[in-house]
């Protein structure tokens, strides 16, 4: 099982919090970057203590493919990626991205579908021949617009884009109001595990990922089903709070332990 956890990018944080991971046996990080511009971004001391973890960084979150002011603003990101971000060993360096909301006056799911594939293709040049990943989200969608769900994307997934992934949020699911038992999930290259609390409703597009620990979780058939099929693909924790990700560590490694010896 390959665990990992959600760390702020701001050189102020993130050396105590990759001693966290050394210390607690932790491989894999995600980054978040905050706002994206790349003048705040690298650190020489930084990315020479990240070669010890597979790492995998997250867009800043205000980005959309369906906006026409931000595909530069995005391709920008991804460059500045490509040349001080790639891991040492060559492996192709993960990028988790929010897909954003088609908001049309003759919007529906086709062509939403159509317009971000649309999208997509405006970033090939420039993906075919980089070293990233780019791993498409699916997100816990809106009352007012469409947004890419789960089997948007497994549709997105059947263009066979070679530089394209994608990352299944078992939050963002749920606040969508997706048949949470009926997903295919276990085709993610990413899976970002959030527990999801009380106040998140099925349906409800209510995007907080809290400080619930995932044995507490509301729908934990589901969150158990997740893990069972994650197998060794990433399964990154969201939260900040350490005590939050150490509990949840214990009750993944449980799983584990239960599912090797029933």
């Amino acid at each position: 099982m390959n665990v990992g956890i959600t760390i702020n990018g701001d050189p102020k944080y993130i050396f105590d919090d990759l001693e966290f991971c050394r210390q607690n046996g932790i491989k894999t990080v995600q980054l978040i970057l905050g706002n994206g511009n790349p003048s705040l971004l690298f650190n020489d001391q930084m990315y020479g203590e990240l070669q010890e973890f597979e790492y995998i960084f997250h867009t800043p979150f205000w980005f959309s493919f369906f906006s026409l002011k931000m595909k530069p603003k995005m391709k920008n990101y991804l460059l500045f990626l490509e040349k001080c971000w790639l891991p040492e060993n060559g492996k192709p360096l993960k990028c988790v991205s929010h897909v954003g909301a088609y908001k049309h006056k003759m919007a529906n799911v086709t062509r939403m579908r159509f317009a971000l594939v649309s999208a997509l293709s405006t970033f090939n040049p420039m993906m075919t021949s980089s070293n990233i990943e780019l791993c498409l989200e699916n997100t816990a969608g809106s009352m007012s617009s469409f947004s890419p769900e789960t089997s948007d994307l497994d549709w997105i997934s059947q263009k066979r884009i070679p530089w394209l992934g994608f990352c299944f949020d078992t939050e963002h699911a749920y606040a969508a109001g997706e048949d949470v038992n009926r997903l295919n999930y276990w085709n993610a290259d990413i899976i970002h595990l959030n527990g999801i609390p009380p106040y998140v409703l099925r349906g409800g597009h209510l995007d907080r990922h809290s400080w619930t620990p995932l044995r507490k979780s509301k729908e934990v058939k589901f969150i158990n089903k997740v893990i069972e099929y994650a197998e060794d693909k990433p399964l990154v924790l969201e939260r900040y709070d350490h005590d939050v990700v150490l509990d949840d560590i214990e009750f993944l490694k449980n799983k584990c332990r239960i599912s090797k010896n029933p």
